[in-house]
């Protein structure tokens, strides 16, 4: 697999590639760090002190090959929450309990501490969304549960089944917290009324109504800022918008005789200008390269549509389709998305710029990387894209590089920097002493741990 090829063919304005690590594990000051907790065996990190550059930090993780399953990664509203989906299991889906469970984890970004991690033995973590008005944050998991978790208590405050136990792939709160969109792989999504729910246990008829429609795998969901309309993707190559009050639904259609927004599955929708634009974007997903070269064409197009009429403004060719994870920077003109770059390849973070027409950034993986999902800040500075399990990048668009990478498993949290510093937590610093890496301990803890580094990476939304 190649994960640096750059198509010629391709004009970009500005490319970022993360350098190749490979020769660090010849280093003699290199240091494995066997990490448990994750995917199958989970992750080996590199840590050498002194380094300047990426290569003071280089995760080997296993690859998650499905493409339903994707760690998600989710910010608060305000920016000050970063919650974290991670899988414990082996890469392949369905993986029911007890094979594989989920966790959650939340970071409180200006104290730079971890606030909720759970270990109870819960499926896999598939879909996050924060509330807007309240520090809970609301999780989907695969056997079709839907839990909203209290920040301040790190308990769960309310829970709902739903949807035949199918994986619940999308979330989205609307913007006054009256109720919660739930997407599930059926293809069904349900309205739960959570503002009056939370504080107990509901089931599907009793407090949740149906938005019947798609009819495979629900992808995305956005609520626009009024909290009226409800725009969904799915599987099925359809966009639909949904009237929150009144359930009436219409389909966003490439041509008067294409029902069809994309030849594709439809991936991921965001809103911009006003939430008067919505912008989708679709990828072919198939068994065999042999499905992929007869079928019809996949579009691979970043389309651009008039929300009130769901007609297209304009489509923007790409390489090849978006993966995942559609997100609007402030500026109201740019979006961020992973972009698959070829038939089996990993995907790279890409940025375009709508006022020119053009992509702005490509961000791709070093050797032995893989990016899986992606979040951004609200700030629009801040990227985090999950490499792995438990493994995440925090990228900052400011500076055109990773700034710092987080991991994070059930016996804690460590944050590394490309300059070699390292903050660990009270549970995680154990695990260079369980595993004999006396160059790394003294009185039981990392040598050059630098308390407060998780903050201070943060520090400008302080």
């Amino acid at each position: 697999m190649c994960l640096t090829r750059r198509p010629e063919h391709y004009n970009r304005t500005t490319q970022d590639e993360f350098p190749d690590t490979g020769t660090a594990l010849m280093t003699p000051i290199g240091r494995l760090l066997r990490i448990q907790g994750a995917t199958v065996v989970a992750a080996v990190m590199l840590i050498a002190s002194g380094w300047t550059g990426l290569n003071a930090l280089q995760v080997y993780q296993w690859t998650l090959p499905n493409q339903y399953f994707v760690p998600p990664v989710s910010f608060s509203a305000d920016g000050r929450y970063l919650a974290l989906g991670i899988s414990m299991g082996p890469a392949y889906d369905p993986c029911p309990l007890p094979t594989c469970e989920g966790r959650l984890h939340v970071f409180d970004l200006r104290s730079g501490t971890r606030v909720v991690a759970s270990t109870a033995a819960h499926a896999r973590v598939m879909s996050l969304a924060f509330l807007h008005h309240s520090p809970q944050v609301a999780a989907g998991y695969a056997d079709g549960k839907v839990r909203v978790w209290d920040l301040r208590t790190s308990q769960v405050a309310a829970e709902y089944s739903c949807c035949n136990g199918k994986w619940i792939r999308a979330l989205a709160a609307a913007p006054n917290d009256s109720v919660l969109a739930i997407g599930a792989q059926s293809g069904q999504i349900m309205l739960w009324n959570v503002a009056s729910d939370l504080g107990g246990d509901r089931t599907e008829r009793g407090s949740a109504r149906s938005l019947p429609g798609h009819v495979y795998g629900v992808s995305s969901l956005v609520f626009d800022r009024s909290s009226t309309y409800l725009i969904s993707t799915a599987d099925d190559q359809h966009v639909r918008r949904w009237h929150v009050g009144n359930a009436n639904t219409y389909e966003f259609s490439r041509a008067p005789d294409k029902a069809k927004a994309h030849r594709g599955m439809v991936k991921s929708v965001t809103l911009l200008n006003g939430d008067r634009w919505a912008v989708t974007g679709a990828y072919w997903e198939g068994g065999t390269y042999k499905d992929y070269a007869s079928s019809s064409p996949p579009d691979h197009i970043l389309r651009l549509w008039d929300v009130d009429t769901g007609r297209p403004i304009r489509s923007y060719p790409l390489e090849f389709g978006v993966r995942c994870c559609l997100r609007p920077l402030p500026d109201g003109h740019r979006v961020a998305f992973l972009r698959a770059t070829g038939w089996s390849e990993d995907p790279v973070l890409e940025i375009f710029d709508f006022d020119r027409g053009q992509s702005e950034r490509t961000v791709r993986p070093s050797m032995g990387e893989s990016f899986h999902s992606m979040g951004a800040h609200p700030d629009g500075n801040q990227f985090v894209i999950a490499i792995g399990d438990g493994n995440f990048l925090i990228w900052n668009r400011g500076v055109g590089r990773v700034v710092a990478q987080l991991v994070s498993v059930d016996d804690g949290w460590a944050v590394l920097t490309p300059d070699g510093r390292m903050e660990f937590s009270d549970g995680f610093s154990r695990w260079p002493c369980r595993n004999n890496v006396q160059r790394a301990c003294r009185g039981g803890a990392p040598a050059n741990s630098t308390p407060g580094l998780l903050g201070r990476v943060w520090a400008p939304l302080q």
